[in-house]
C-alpha cells in the first residue's frame, strides 16, 4: 500500500469513527452533505487524480434501480470509487 492509500484509508476510518459516534443523531443525507461539504479540499489535499463524477447516481441492474452515494474516477488507475454510506447495520 502506498502512502496516498495509507492517508486515504486513514482519513476516511476517522470519518467513519466520527460518524459512528453520532449515528443515532444524523441521517445517511445529512452524513452525505457533511461529506461531501469537505470533500473537495480533502480530494485537493490528497490528490489531483481525483474526479467528482456524481452524486446519488442510478445504476440499473436486472431492472432494479439502485443509488450510488458519491462516484468518483481516479484519472492516474482508472478506475471508478464508489462509496454507498450506511448509518448502522444496513
Amino acid at each position: 500500500m502506498d502512502k496516498i492509500e495509507q492517508e486515504l484509508f486513514r482519513d476516511i476510518s476517522l470519518i467513519i469513527e466520527e460518524s459512528q459516534k453520532t449515528v443515532a443523531l444524523v441521517s445517511e443525507k445529512d452524513l452525505e452533505n457533511a461529506i461531501l461539504a469537505e470533500l473537495q479540499s480533502f480530494l485537493i489535499e490528497l490528490s489531483n487524480d481525483f474526479a467528482f463524477l456524481a452524486r446519488q447516481k442510478r445504476i440499473t441492474i436486472d431492472y432494479t434501480d439502485y443509488y450510488i452515494d458519491l462516484l468518483f474516477y481516479h484519472r492516474r488507475l482508472k478506475c471508478l470509487v464508489a462509496l454507498d454510506l450506511k448509518l448502522g447495520e444496513n
